[in-house]
């Protein structure tokens, strides 16, 4: 452990990462900090979000299929999710470097959801991320803007 944080996938043999078994699971735990989104001339900072996984299909296009949705929370500008845990068949078909898009929603007054922001990854970059201490988080963004910092709090592949 450094810095207080847990390694996890230190020891498994790079292979593992290369080519995992098809019936691991993936175990991840995320964060937001400082997400402002503007919205006409007023920045908003929101009381309930949730986020969504979604992976690229097979094809010339540049479609996304969601396979996970986190639960909603409610803790204002500075987030963090329930551990939650996937299997990598339905997260990536066990490609690692699958692209996967994580989108966060946010909520407004009057109870509608609309995009905070996004970022393009892969289970193999939120693991190496989680492992690096000095740059464990991706921005996101949203219209051309970086709309916040998303930190991986956790990220393990396991039988």
């Amino acid at each position: 452990s450094e810095n207080g944080r847990r390694l996890y996938l230190s020891v498994e043999p790079v292979s593992q990462l290369e080519h995992p078994p098809k019936n691991q699971n993936f175990s991840f735990q995320f964060s937001f900090k400082r997400l402002q989104t503007k919205k006409g001339n007023a920045h908003f900072v929101h009381a309930r979000s949730f986020f969504e996984i979604s992976r690229l299909r097979r094809s010339l296009k540049r479609e996304w299929d969601v396979v996970h949705r986190s639960e909603i929370v409610s803790n204002g500008s500075n987030v963090i999710w329930n551990r939650d845990q996937i299997r990598i068949t339905k997260l990536c078909n066990s490609l690692l470097d699958r692209p996967l898009k994580i989108t966060v929603y946010c909520c407004e007054s009057d109870g509608k959801y609309y995009i905070a922001g996004f970022f393009i990854t892969s289970v193999k970059s939120i693991v190496k991320k989680f492992n690096d201490d000095s740059s464990n988080f991706f921005f996101m963004g949203w219209e051309k803007t970086i709309t916040g910092k998303i930190e991986i709090v956790e990220a393990i592949l396991f039988d």
